[in-house]
C-alpha cells in the first residue's frame, strides 16, 4: 500500500540447538531504501499492534495451527538421503518423539505464550543488516536514515571479497523502537490482523479407484485441450497437481521476450497476497514465463488447487493488473536490466551452452540474453503497454491435471470449463495452433554429404574470467522408443572415458562432460563440453575431436559384453522407477504431452532394452552420427574465448589445430598417445562465404550476423 517493499518474509531458525533467531526480511523499493527508518518503524509498530490486540488473536492463532498442520501433512518427502539427514537432525534438536514433526508442528501453545515470545523481540536484541548491489547509493541511504551510520564499506570478507562495514545504532533510535515508546505511539492505521485464509482445505477425501493406465485422458476444450489422470495406486493421497500453459501469438521477438519477463515479475508482486495465503494452506503456486507464453502451476490439497489456480488466472488476465503503473514497470525493468548485465560475469560454459540451446532449439533465434540486454536499453513503458494489449488478443491453452479426482465430469465442470470461461471473459480470441511460434530444430540429418558443421565463435564476455569453453553438439536423430535405448547406452559408455581423458589424464579443466540431450519433440543429440583455464577453445575442440577418433578406434570396439549388459540393466532400473509424488507424476505428463511416441514410451523402451543391446549396434550408431569420418552427421560447435588466453584467428585462412599438450612425464605421455590429434586444418572456403556471430566482451560492443555452415575438418 505504501510502495516501500516488494516482498516480506519472517520466521525462526536454530543456530546452536538451544537458541533461536527470529528474522524479518524485506525486499525494498527505491522509495523503501530512502525511507528505511519508516520501514523498521512499521515492524516494531506491528509487534505493538499484536500486543494491543491479544484478546482478538485466538481465531487467528487457531487458523495458523491448522495451516501448519496442513503444510506438514502435504509436504513432499525429499530424496532418501535428504530425508534421513533431516530426521537425524530433528532427533538431536527435538528428541526421538519429534523426529518427523520437529520444526514443523506445534503440539501445544497459546496466545499467551506468543505474547511472552514478543518480549524478546526488542531493538536492543536486534542486528540490522542492509545489503544491496554495487550500484546502490549507501551514502544517500545513510543521509536519509540516521541509524544506518557508517557506509564506508572498509572491511572485506576473507574468501568472497565482499565489502562491508559495521556500525552501532544510535541510542535515540533504539529508544524510538523500544516497547515503552511503542506502547504510547500512534500506530499506522493500515496495520491489521491477517484475513481468513480462503484457500485452507477441510476436505481430504481420497477418491478411487486408482488409474489403470499411465496415460491421461484427453479432453478437447474451446481454447485447446486438457490432459486428465487420476492417481496411480502408489499415490493414493488427497493431492492434486495442475498446470496451465497459455500459448500466446506475440512471442517471436526479443522485445516480446523482454516485456514478458518484466510483466511476470510485476504480476508476481501484485499476486503476493494470493500466493502468500496459498503457501500457508500447503499449496504451491508458481507463475512463470514460458517459451511461448505464461505458465501457471499449482499443487497441494486437491480441494484447494482448482480454486487457487482459477483465482490467479482471473487476476493475471485483468488488463489493469497486467499494465501496472509506470513506476512498477520501471522498477522491474531496472532489475531485469541489471540481472542481464551481470550475466556477462557467468562462466563461459553457461553462456556457451545457452547460446547453443537458444540458437538450435529455442522459439526465437533472437532471444539470447545478450540480445535481450541490448533491447533493454531502448525499452519503454509505452512499448510495454503495446505488448500487453497485443498479448491479450488471442491465446491457446494446454491444461494438465493429475491426482485425486472425484471424476472426469466433475473436474471438467469445476475447473477446465471455468478456465475457458475466464479466457473468454478476458476477451481473448481462440488462436489457431499455427499462430503459436514453434521451436527451431537443428536436429535434421545432413543431406549434403560434405561434412558440414555450424560454428558459433564468441569472444570473451568478461575481462576477469580466465576460462575458455568449447562444446560440440552432434545430432543423433529421433529419440524413438526403439532407438533411445541405444542412445542412452552409447551416452553412458562414452561419458566416463571422456571425463577421465580430458579432466583426469590431460588435466584440461574441471567442467568436462559428455551427455545425451533430447528436446521436446523427442530429437536427440550428444553434447561434448569442456571448460579450461589453461588452454584456448580451439585447443579444447581439438581434444574433443581427438577423443571421438580414439574412442571409435579403440575403446568402443573393446567394451566387454558384461559391462554393456550392466549398463543396460542400470538404464532399465532407472526407467522402472515409480514417481515419488503426485506433482512428479503430473510433471511427467506435462513434459510428455507433445511426445510423438505416446505416454507409454518408457515401457516401450524397456521392451527394447530387455530384448538386448549389442556392441555392433552401438558401433553402427557411432559411425553414422558421431564419427569424424561420417558424411551424414550434423555438427554444431560453440567456442567462448578467454581474455587471459589470447589467440589470433583469421578464419579466411587455414587454421592449424595444435597437437596434444605435453604431459609431465613419459608415463603420462604414453598413456594418452593413442588419443592425440595430429596437426589438422580447419578451413573456410573464403572470407566471404563464412560469417560468424561475434559478441563483444562488453554489451556495448555487441554485434550480430548470420550463421552459415562451415566445412568440417
Amino acid at each position: 500500500a505504501k510502495g516501500l517493499g516488494t516482498s516480506l518474509s519472517s520466521g525462526d531458525s536454530s543456530f546452536d540447538g538451544e537458541n533461536l533467531n527470529f528474522s524479518v526480511s524485506i525486499t525494498l523499493t527505491d522509495k523503501g531504501l530512502a525511507n528505511l527508518t519508516a520501514v523498521i518503524d512499521l515492524v516494531f509498530m506491528y509487534l505493538e499492534f499484536l500486543r494491543r490486540n491479544a484478546p482478538d488473536l485466538s481465531a487467528t492463532f487457531k487458523e495458523m495451527l491448522s495451516e501448519r498442520l496442513t503444510r506438514f501433512e502435504f509436504r513432499e518427502v525429499p530424496s532418501a538421503s535428504s530425508h534421513c539427514s533431516h530426521l537425524a537432525a530433528n532427533t538431536v534438536l527435538y528428541g526421538p518423539d519429534y523426529a518427523f514433526s520437529g520444526g514443523s508442528l506445534c503440539d501445544s501453545g497459546s496466545v499467551e505464550s506468543e505474547m511472552v515470545a514478543l518480549t524478546y523481540l526488542t531493538p536492543e536484541r536486534c542486528v540490522f543488516v542492509l545489503s544491496a548491489g554495487e550500484e546502490t547509493d549507501f551514502a544517500a541511504a545513510a543521509s536519509a536514515n540516521a541509524f544506518v551510520g557508517d557506509t564506508s564499506l572498509d572491511k572485506t570478507t576473507r574468501f568472497h571479497k565482499l565489502r562491508y562495514s559495521v556500525a552501532p545504532i544510535p541510542s535515540d533510535i533504539l529508544d524510538r523502537w523500544s516497547s515503552k515508546a511503542m506502547a504510547s505511539a500512534e500506530l499506522d492505521p493500515l496495520l491489521h490482523l491477517p484475513e481468513a485464509n480462503p484457500f485452507l482445505s477441510d476436505d481430504f477425501t481420497v477418491y478411487g479407484p486408482p488409474s489403470p493406465s499411465k496415460a491421461p485422458t484427453r479432453i478437447d476444450t474451446q481454447y485447446g485441450f486438457a490432459l486428465v489422470k487420476r492417481n496411480e495406486a502408489h499415490l493414493m493421497q488427497p493431492k492434486l497437481y495442475a498446470t496451465l500453459t497459455l500459448l500466446m501469438t506475440n512471442n517471436t521477438t526479443v522485445g516480446d521476450k523482454y516485456y514478458r519477463e518484466v510483466m511476470v515479475s510485476a504480476l508476481n508482486e501484485a499476486l503476493t497476497d494470493t500466493l502468500y495465503f496459498a503457501s500457508l494452506a500447503g499449496l504451491t503456486m508458481v507463475l512463470s514465463s514460458g517459451a511461448s507464453g505464461l505458465v501457471m502451476v499449482a499443487a497441494g490439497p486437491s480441494s484447494g488447487v482448482p480454486t487457487t489456480l482459477l483465482t490467479v488466472l482471473e487476476r493475471v488476465l485483468d488488463r489493469t493488473m497486467m499494465l501496472q503503473s509506470e513506476e512498477v514497470f520501471n522498477r522491474y525493468h531496472k532489475r531485469k536490466q541489471l540481472a542481464l548485465k551481470t550475466t556477462y560475469e557467468s562462466q563461459p560454459s553457461e553462456l556457451g551452452a545457452a547460446e547453443m540451446s537458444y540458437y538450435f532449439s529455442s522459439v526465437s533465434r533472437c532471444s539470447w540474453w545478450s540480445d535481450t540486454y541490448e533491447f533493454s536499453k531502448t525499452a519503454t513503458y509505452e512499448g510495454y503497454c503495446a505488448y500487453v494489449n497485443n498479448l491479450l488478443s488471442a491465446a491457446r491453452s494446454e491444461v494438465v491435471v493429475d491426482g485425486n479426482l472425484e471424476s472426469l465430469e466433475h473436474i471438467k465442470a469445476s475447473f477446465i470449463d471455468k478456465i475457458d470461461a475466464i479466457l473468454a471473459k478476458a476477451g481473448l480470441a481462440i488462436a489457431a495452433p499455427t499462430d503459436i511460434p514453434q521451436y527451431n530444430d537443428f536436429y535434421t540429418p545432413n543431406p549434403t554429404g560434405n561434412k558440414e558443421l555450424y560454428l558459433i565463435n564468441l569472444p570473451p564476455f568478461s575481462q576477469t574470467n580466465v576460462n575458455a569453453f568449447a562444446s560440440v553438439r552432434l545430432n543423433l536423430g529421433p529419440a524413438s522408443p526403439d532407438r533411445l535405448p541405444l542412445l542412452r547406452a552409447l551416452s553412458n559408455v562414452i561419458g566416463s572415458p571422456f571425463f577421465n581423458t580430458l579432466r583426469s589424464t590431460e588435466a584440461l579443466g574441471y567442467a568436462v562432460s559428455a551427455r545425451l540431450d533430447t528436446n521436446m519433440h523427442r530429437q536427440a543429440s550428444i553434447v561434448f563440453s569442456a571448460q579450461s583455464p589453461v588452454v584456448p577453445p580451439l585447443y579444447l575442440y581439438s581434444r574433443i575431436h581427438a577423443f571421438i577418433d580414439a574412442f571409435e578406434a579403440q575403446l568402443l570396439a573393446s567394451i566387454p559384453e558384461a559391462d554393456l549388459s550392466g549398463t543396460v540393466k542400470g538404464i532399465v532400473q532407472s526407467l522402472k522407477q515409480l514417481t515419488v509424488s503426485v506433482a512428479g507424476d503430473g510433471q511427467r505428463i506435462a513434459a510428455d504431452r507433445h511426445c510423438p511416441y505416446g505416454f507409454d514410451w518408457r515401457e516401450q523402451e524397456i521392451v527394447t532394452l530387455e530384448n538386448g543391446v549389442t556392441r555392433d549396434q552401438l558401433l553402427e550408431l557411432y559411425h553414422s552420427h558421431i564419427s569424424n569420418d561420417s558424411l551424414t552427421r550434423s555438427c554444431a560447435v560453440v567456442m567462448v574465448h578467454s581474455s587471459k588466453l589470447p589467440e589470433v584467428i583469421d578464419y579466411s585462412q587455414p587454421v592449424q589445430l595444435p597437437p596434444a599438450r605435453q604431459m609431465a612425464n613419459a608415463a603420462q605421455q604414453g598413456a594418452v598417445a593413442d588419443i592425440r590429434l595430429q596437426l589438422s586444418t580447419f578451413e573456410a572456403e573464403s572470407a566471404t562465404s563464412v560469417s560468424f556471430r561475434l559478441l563483444g566482451s562488453k554489451a556495448e560492443a555487441h554485434a550480430a550476423s548470420t550463421y552459415h555452415p562451415v566445412p568440417h575438418i
